[in-house]
């Protein structure tokens, strides 16, 4: 079995033989990996699109009402780092708080 010189790290890596079935499987495997790797941080970038949009039109509304924030049936807001962002916290049914740091904004 030939081996390949990985020249970042200098590890040896043997060459994958395709016409061996378990280097075919363990080829497609890696390529399986990668693209549920690919669109997981896909989905990641979208929900954090999502989540700062959420938090820049609540940050914008309590600048417009020229609120630093609120406290109301168990929802507390309040603006944080210099005007630019939004923290939530909303107790919870049994007492529990949840904890939610609305991210950045560009500060309306």
């Amino acid at each position: 079995m030939r081996r390949k010189e990985d020249t970042e790290t200098g590890i040896m890596f043997p060459d994958l033989d395709n016409t061996k079935p378990e280097h075919k499987e363990l080829l497609r495997l890696a390529r399986a990996f990668n693209k549920r790797k690919l669109a997981h941080l896909e989905g990641i970038s979208e929900l954090k699109t999502a989540r700062d949009e959420a938090a820049n039109k609540l940050l914008a509304k309590l600048h417009e009402l020229k609120m630093p924030g609120f406290k109301h049936d168990g929802v507390k807001v309040s603006i944080e780092a210099g005007g630019e962002k939004v923290k939530v916290k909303i107790e919870e049914e049994g007492g529990e708080e949840g904890d939610e740091d609305a991210g950045e904004s560009e500060g309306t």
